[in-house]
């Protein structure tokens, strides 16, 4: 509950992720990449961009989280924020960005 009120995310059944997952495959307008530790090769967060202006294909929302509290203040966050923004504008066309933050979320505001 805390982890989806920080990243401004909705609850999901098991059955609405699976779904969301699936569609994921084939959708075009958005993507997903998972974050890993480079040591451990543990998963330590995602991050996803959504295309919702239909109008303007070159605006995207992007979404991230660092779930575990130790893996956290440690520029994880940035560095996933940073490469997904490259990938983007790069790869995806995507030119103005805009991110979904709790407003008590001071780490991240700041």
């Amino acid at each position: 509950e805390e982890l989806e009120h920080h990243t401004g995310s909705e609850p999901q059944t098991l059955e609405e992720e699976v779904e969301m997952q699936q569609k994921w495959r084939t959708e075009t307008d958005k993507c997903t990449f998972i974050a890993l530790d480079r040591q451990s090769k543990e998963m330590v967060g995602d991050i996803n961009l959504f295309f919702y202006e239909r109008d303007d294909p070159s605006h995207a929302e992007i979404n991230l989280m660092v779930p575990e509290a130790g893996q956290r203040r440690r520029g994880l966050a940035t560095e996933m924020l940073g490469l997904m923004m490259h990938y983007a504008y790069q790869r995806l066309g995507a030119r103005v960005f805009a991110a979904k933050i709790g407003e008590d979320n001071a780490p991240s505001l700041t």
